[in-house]
């Protein structure tokens, strides 16, 4: 994380990608992201990592 950029919770990256927390955390675990910060047992990424995220959600998304 740089002194730039910008943390998420879990919370809300899900929300803003309108998909559940458990898809979030499924797609963590594929990536091998490691969380930021955790925050009273909140996970936060750091923003370069939600990209990261995104990408692979909408190239393997099951709802199609």
């Amino acid at each position: 994380m740089n002194a730039t950029s910008s943390i998420l919770s879990i919370g809300k990256i899900a929300g803003d990608l309108q998909r559940p927390v458990t898809e979030i955390l499924l797609a963590v675990d594929r990536l091998s992201i490691r969380p930021a910060m955790t925050i009273n047992g909140i996970l936060h990424f750091d923003e370069s990592d939600v990209s990261t995220i995104a990408a692979y959600l909408r190239d393997h998304d099951a709802r199609k």
